[in-house]
């Protein structure tokens, strides 16, 4: 027997998503550091990099993003996709990790990271469903 939690991504950027114990704020630090470490630390050198590559700003982040994510265990969902868990226990608490990323009309990237508790389905088979947006994010970043 066992149900499943699923979040579902009802943002307009990425979500990258992750069950388990409670990593967000270091995970943070971790992303800008790995931002600053490739110098995208302003909007001439990001440019000047995806350009180099043939690649958009946006396409390079993307990239850049997942790489370092998938690295720690986080899956990537586009948006309106959803992320279910694998068979859990029966109305088990879970921690969701929720990092999102998006590029502002502006061309910054703002990324945020969060945890929201969530509860497996209570009967065999069943799904409790839940949005990235009823996440309560601890911290934003705007590059």
């Amino acid at each position: 027997m066992g149900s499943y939690c699923s979040v579902h991504n009802n943002t307009n950027g990425a979500m990258y998503i992750k069950y388990g114990p409670n990593t967000d704020a270091l995970l943070i630090a971790e992303l800008v550091a790995g931002f600053l470490a490739a110098g995208f630390t302003g909007g001439a050198s990001l440019a000047m990099a995806a350009t180099a590559l043939g690649i958009t700003a946006t396409e390079l982040i993307d990239r850049e993003v997942t790489k370092e994510l998938a690295g720690k265990g986080f899956s990537r969902i586009d948006p309106d996709g959803t992320y279910t868990s694998d068979r859990l226990s029966l109305s088990l608490v879970v921690s969701a990790h929720i990092v999102l990323v998006e590029v502002l009309p502006n061309g910054s990237v703002q990324v945020k990271s969060g945890t929201m508790t969530c509860w497996s389905g209570p009967t065999d088979g069943s799904t409790n469903g839940y949005n990235a947006t009823d996440c309560s994010f601890e911290s934003q970043i705007i590059n």
